[in-house]
């Protein structure tokens, strides 16, 4: 089940920081979440001002292409 990370404003978060990422993609720990994006198999984050954070969107792809085996 995805829980919907929304914004002040009521709409879906578009970034995601790393304990939403966990909580809504991947129930893992935060080793293994660093060990499958070194390993190529989960999508990178992206940097700004020193804060990570990832895109929603390629984290839905990457939840679809899970669920279809590829």
């Amino acid at each position: 089940m995805r829980h919907e990370i929304r914004n002040h404003s009521g709409a879906k978060s578009r970034f995601l920081r790393k304990p939403e990422v966990l909580r809504e993609f991947l129930p893992a720990s935060p080793a293994t979440l660093w060990r499958l994006i070194k390993k190529g198999k989960f999508p990178r984050p992206q940097k700004l001002e020193g804060i990570t954070f990832w895109n929603r969107s390629a984290l839905e792809e990457w939840a679809d292409s899970q669920s279809k085996g590829k």
